[in-house]
Formats: structure tokens, sequence, C-alpha cells
């Protein structure tokens, strides 16, 4: 940190300790200057048997400090025994004994007043007093020394207040001016102890403006006296009589000693209308900066979007105000009432969808988050799932109610009314991302969509290229990814509502987002992470022959009838985390099937909420290769919850039973060939299956028949629950149809409680073929 002046002082009397306090500014460099001080250190011995030794400057200190008026007090025992004041730092002399001096230098009396002046009062009747915080103040700087009567005592004086310097940059032609204020400013300082305080009708919020014409003005302002966290409050003029209001959140008051500057930079208003607002501070002389950044509309604000019509939901501020966010619409699939009619209805007069509602706005999540959800309709109850994040709603009237999602790991929630999960609402809200580009300066390689609608079709991502979707941005279109290294990030939204939803039996629309279309070899290192993905007219993200793969923290809501979620075909190396993911088909799902003849190994799938309308919510199989080829090994699914599985299981006959349809499945079947690959070492643990609204099953092995004794081998169950308040789980079970299961482990796998094969939920079809434990 850089100081004030430093003064040495040195006594040479016995009777009686002699101080002369000088503050100088002495740049290092200026040698010119040490003659006079060798004159005037002469000139102090002969006047008093005094010698003042300067020690060097370090820091910044303004030039004309030494010139301006000076106080100083000594106190003994705390009491003051002696004051001095003059109008410059040459001028002060001081002859009193006592434990503690303090020394103050003010730049004008202006808008200064002093408690008492004399020596012998009370300790709490000296003081420095701001008269008026909206008028202007002058600088102050104090030092305090502990007095040793010997030689070398020193004492530094450094700045009481701060500078604040407010500057434009671009400014246009409309703007006219900035204004703002500093709340709770303290207007008081105590000498004895350097404490900041706000006394009486003196306390008041600080209002400053700027215009335009005064860009660079530089504004002295005392510390606040409450050092946590405040609201800036700030107002932006423009010549047409319109002003723009905005608050930007500041984690820390100002303190002493501070440079701080407020910019507006209006480099983007031609292009989109806005500016930003920078707030910044550091202590004297430091170059580290602490910013602040808010963007501020200024141009007229686009035509309001259509209300949802099911749901308007609000996020309480850390300044206690409730922000509207954006309802967004997703279709969903109301599989269980419609199976039986949806796989032709190609002319989609949507009769068999229902409309589900998300939102996705963005949060620090630095404390618990407030969350208000109206419901433009009545209803009777209400639950927040996952139901074991333990989120209880309350109803504050109106068809109103409120929760709080309690931390960052618990905050992708569904909402559900009166046990409606088909036209729901998901809460997916996420962090601003720090590494969010520059529109103005974006890298190489960057393909960058910023807020608003776009309609690009296909987007082709070559050899290291990177997509990044922004917050407030819907993009319609396919994504094709013909490279390595390859990036698609933001916080935006990748739809494809727009393109073609076609097919016959099974959907033929585009697969949304497809890596290595061409099958080639040695293709890897490619991260998808941040964005919301929405109406595929297929499978959604399809990974084939790629190695290093990262799918974090992304959503995916599908409703097509064979809309898969993440497919993973002969991929080494890949981790899918921190997602939402609701389809028709399957969530997640592990192949090597005749199109990637690859191996498929080394995955982890952790942190997710999966949500099946009908088929399986996480997969392995169900194309496992062949006997001659590769089949999928090393896989650990972890953490996560089911949140809804199949609901095709709506009989109980065998046949029903007799297949790989379940929230938790493996399903081996072949990809070509007569024997499906060898299944291995997989591991389900920590694993929540959360009350399913229909019939359904929570885990299957199926074995497809006829495959000439395929082998599924070391494959554990750890901590497993299966959570069925209402009785509607379908039990699981283990079909080998023949084939062969080594090396099976149930470990603390329950159903309500109680351990799964004792509970009445459970059955294997040829128990011979199968190597189970149960622990």
């Amino acid at each position: 940190m850089k100081v004030g002046k430093v003064i040495k002082i040195k006594a040479v009397e016995v009777n009686r300790l002699l101080f002369l306090i000088g503050v100088l500014w002495l740049p290092v460099l200026l040698l010119s200057c040490s003659d006079e001080n060798d004159e005037q250190r002469i000139d102090e011995e002969q006047k008093e048997g005094i010698r003042v030794d300067f020690g060097n400057e370090v820091g910044y200190t303004p030039e004309d400090l030494k010139n301006w008026p000076h106080a100083l007090f000594v106190f003994e025992n705390k009491e003051c025994v002696e004051v001095q004041e003059s109008s410059d730092n040459a001028s002060l002399f001081v002859s009193s004994v006592g434990d503690r001096m303090v020394a103050l230098a003010y730049e004008s009396k202006e808008n200064l007043s002093w408690g008492s002046m004399a020596s012998g009062v009370p300790l709490s009747s000296y003081h420095l007093s701001v008269k008026d915080v909206n008028e202007d103040i002058p600088q102050v700087w104090m030092g305090q020394m502990t007095v040793v009567a010997k030689e070398g005592n020193t004492l530094s004086l450094k700045p009481v207040t701060s500078v604040m310097k407010v500057d434009f940059v671009h400014a246009p032609e409309a703007f006219e001016s900035l204004s703002f204020v500093l709340p709770g400013m303290a207007n008081r300082v105590r000498v004895y102890s350097g404490e900041l305080e706000s006394v009486g009708n003196l306390s008041a919020d600080k209002e400053i403006r700027v215009t335009k014409q005064e860009s660079g003005k530089e504004t002295v302002v005392f510390p606040m006296s409450d050092s946590g966290r405040w609201n800036l409050a700030c107002k932006l003029a423009l010549k047409n009589g319109k002003t723009v209001e905005k608050t930007l959140l500041i984690p820390a008051g100002i303190k002493t000693g501070q440079a701080l500057e407020m910019s507006v930079d209006f480099a983007n208003y031609e292009v989109d209308g806005t500016c930003r607002l920078i707030y910044r501070y550091t202590v004297y002389g430091m170059s580290k900066w602490t910013s602040h950044t808010v963007d501020i509309p200024l141009k007229e604000e686009a035509p309001v979007k259509e209300e949802n019509r099911y749901y308007k939901v609000s996020v309480l501020q850390k300044d206690g105000t409730w922000k509207e966010v954006d309802v967004h619409y997703a279709l969903c699939s109301d599989a269980p009432g419609h199976h039986g009619s949806i796989w032709n209805d190609w002319n989609n007069s949507k009769r068999l969808r229902d409309t589900m509602s998300f939102v996705n706005f963005t949060h620090d999540f630095d404390a618990p988050v407030k969350i208000r959800v109206q419901k433009k309709k009545s209803f009777g109850s209400v639950k927040i799932r996952p139901s074991m994040y333990g989120i209880t709603p309350v109803n504050v009237g109106d068809n109103t109610i409120e929760f709080t999602l309690p931390q960052w790991e618990k905050r992708k929630v569904s909402v559900e009314f009166d046990g409606d999960r088909f036209y729901n609402l998901m809460i997916l809200p996420n962090r601003p991302d720090p590494d969010r580009p520059d529109p103005d300066n974006l890298p190489a390689g960057m393909k960058y969509y910023g807020p608003g609608e776009h309609n690009p079709e296909r987007i082709t991502l070559k050899e290291g290229e990177t997509l990044y979707i922004d917050e407030g941005a819907v993009v319609y279109g396919k994504v094709a990814v013909s490279g390595s290294h390859v990036t698609i990030t933001g916080r935006g939204i990748l739809s494809g509502a727009k393109l073609a939803h076609t097919g016959e039996t099974y959907a033929h629309g585009a697969l949304l987002i497809e890596t290595n279309a061409n099958r080639l070899s040695n293709r890897g290192y490619f991260t998808i992470s941040g964005i919301t993905v929405v109406d595929s007219p297929n499978w959604t993200l399809s990974v084939y022959n790629t190695d290093h793969v990262m799918i974090d923290n992304i959503n995916i809501l599908c409703w097509i009838l064979n809309g898969d979620g993440i497919d993973l075909c002969s991929v080494t190396d890949a981790t899918i985390q921190d997602c939402f993911i609701r389809t028709y088909d399957d969530c997640i799902t592990l192949k090597v099937n005749s199109l990637s003849m690859t191996a498929t190994r080394d995955i982890r799938i952790k942190n997710n909420l999966i949500w099946a309308d009908y088929a399986r919510g996480i997969v392995i199989g169900p194309e496992s290769g062949t006997n001659t080829r590769a089949g999928i090994s090393d896989c650990t699914i972890e953490d996560c919850v089911i949140m809804e599985y199949p609901t095709n299981l709506l009989e109980t006959s065998s046949s029903k039973l007799n297949c790989d349809g379940a929230g938790l499945s493996i399903s081996q079947y072949p990809s070509g060939g007569a024997t499906s690959g060898t299944i291995e070492n997989i591991t389900f643990q920590n694993i929540v299956i959360d009350n399913i609204s229909q019939k359904g099953r929570p885990m299957v092995i199926w074995q497809k028949a006829n495959q000439d004794h395929a082998l599924i081998k070391n494959v554990t169950y750890r901590n497993i629950q299966i959570l069925d308040e209402a009785d509607r789980c379908q039990a699981s079970g283990i079909y080998t149809n023949g084939n062969t299961i080594s090396g099976l482990v149930f470990d603390k796998v329950t159903y309500n409680g109680t351990t799964i094969h004792q509970s009445g939920k459970w059955m294997v079809d040829k128990p011979e073929n199968v190597d189970i434990i149960h622990q």
C-alpha cells in the first residue's frame, strides 16, 4: 500500500521533549531539493534544539499536502494535553510530552468543522466532521503514533477520504448526464481512535451528478459508515428527456483511502442501444482493481413479449425487489394417455402433445435464491421435486407460491400443481458465464449469437471452432460437428422447432446436434455446456466415434417419439454431468451400433436429473456391438435422480415385463450378428428414483433371447433408493432369456426402505443363469 509522508524526530533536550511535525512530498529522484532540506534542518536545530530527519517518500501523496492546514493533538492516558493548529506543516511546533500523538491535514476548512480544539475536555469531544456530505468535501489525511521519548519516532499520514473519478467513453450526442447516489456516508472521524461514524442530521446519502462535458471529474467522498454490501442507484439522462435507472449491487462499502472510478462505456450504443456501467475501486496507488459492471439499455425497448399463458415467475433480487423472468414453452408427450395413437401423428396437430414451461435465468447463487410462481389458474396442491431436496412451497395468495432454492446444487426443480407433470414448470437457472466473450472482440474460430432470435438452419463447426449462444438468444437450427476440439457453450437456447418434424413409424427429422456424422476415426475433445436444447426432430445430441467428451450443465427437452436425449456411440472417456434431460424416448443411452462398431468405455454419468416420458431413463445398451467386436465397459452412473420413467408397462403379464423399459436399464441385444458384445464393469450408485406418476419399472437387466450365451459381468447397484408413495411401481427384474450374468451385486438397494429382493417388487426369470449377491 502507498502511504503518506514519514517524519522522523530525534530529541536532544533532557527536561522537555519538543516535537516538530511536518509533512513533505519529496520525490525520490528530485535531488535538487536536498540542499534546501539541509538548510531547513539546520534552521530548526538552531530554533528549538531539534534535528528532523525526513524519510524517503513511498506512494501517492498530494503535491501540496505540506501546505495544507494541519492540526496536532497530544494525548496522555486518553486525555488531551495539547492541541496545535497551523496553516501548514512547517509552522507546527509541539512541546508537550504524551503517549499518543495524532496529526490531521486537510485541503481546506470549507465544509469541515472541529469538535473541541482545547485541551482537557472529554475524549469524545475531539472529532472532525463534514457539515454537509452533499457539498464539496476537502481531502483529509490523518496520522496516529504512540509517542516514545527516544530517537527514531515516526508518524505516517494516510488518507481518510477517498476520491471518485467519473468518466464517459464514446459518449453519443444523445447522452446528457449521469446521476448516482452513495448511501450511508460517514460524516465524522474521531481524532483519538480514527473511527468513522454517522451523526445526527448530518448523515445523508451523497448525490453526485456529472454531465457529459464534465467527464473525468473527481469528487472527494467520506467513507461509508457501513462496510457491507450496498446498492448503487444510477440514473442516465438523455437529451430527449428520457431517463434510464439501474441499480448495481456492490458487495463492499467505500472504505478509507480508496481510489474509486465510475465509467460509462457507450461502445455498443449504436449496435444494440446499450451502454455499460463500470464501478471499480482500489486502495490508493494500487493497480489491482475490483470491478462490477452492468449493461443498461438506452434506446426504445423491444415490444413486450406475449406472457406465458400458464405461469408468471419472478426472482427475488439482492436489493429486495422481485424481477420477472421469461417463461418459455416446451412440448412434451403425454405418453401414458396417447402412446397407442402417437406413432402416426405426423400431421402433428399437437392433439397428442402437452405443453410444459421452463425458465432459465442467471444468478450468482452465492446465497439461497427465492422464487415466486403465479399459476394463471387456481390449484389445490403443489409439490417441488426432486422430493429429497426438501423444498416446501408457501402459498402467498392470488394463486401464487414462493419457495427457496437452497443452493446451486439444488437449483433445478420441477414445480407440479395438482400432480400434473405434463403442464409442469421447470426451474433451470444458471450462473453467469465468467468466460462470456466480448461480442465486439470475438476470438478467432468463434460463431457468436447474441440476444434475440436467429434462424441459421444449419451451423457447421470445424476443427477448433466454438459456437457461443449467449443469454437471451434463441437459435433455430441444426449443429453439425465435423472436427476435433469443438465447443458449444453459452447461456441461451438451441431449438429445433423450425426444422421439419417428419416420419412414418419413426421420426425421420434431423439429428439436432451431431458430432462426426461421417463416422471418421481420430475425432476427440468435444465439449458442450451451459445451454438449453429443445424440440429436436430426432435424437437430440448424437456423439459418434469421438473421444474425450464433456457434456456439462445442459438441459434437454424433447417430445418426439424416438427423440433420445444423449446418445454416445463408440465413445471413450466421456462425462455427462449436472444436466436435466426430459425426453419421450431414452434420456441417456450408451451404444455400440452398426454405424460405430468400436468400444464404448470409460463413461461417467453423474449428478443428473432424468425424466423419461415413455422409454428408458439411463440405458446401457441397447445396441451392444457383437461378440466379434467391442462391447460396452467401465461405466459409472452416480448421484442421479430419476424423476419419471417408463409408463409403457400398463399390464403385468410376463410378455409386458420381459422387455428393457425401466428407469435404470441394461439392455443387451446385438448390433448386427447373432450375439452382443460383452457389457462389463458397470456401477450404479447413490441414485434416487423419485415417485413416478404412472406404472413403470425402476430397474431392469434384460438380455435378448437366442444370442448363444451373451455375457454381462461385474455389475454393481449400490445405495439405490426407490421411492413409491402411491404404490405405482412395477417389479424390478432380471431377464436373461437363456444368457449369462456373472458378478452381479446389489448393495443397499431398497424399495420404500425395504431391501429390494424382500419387497415383493422383484423377480428373476432364470436364477440359475445369474451369479447374484444381495447385501
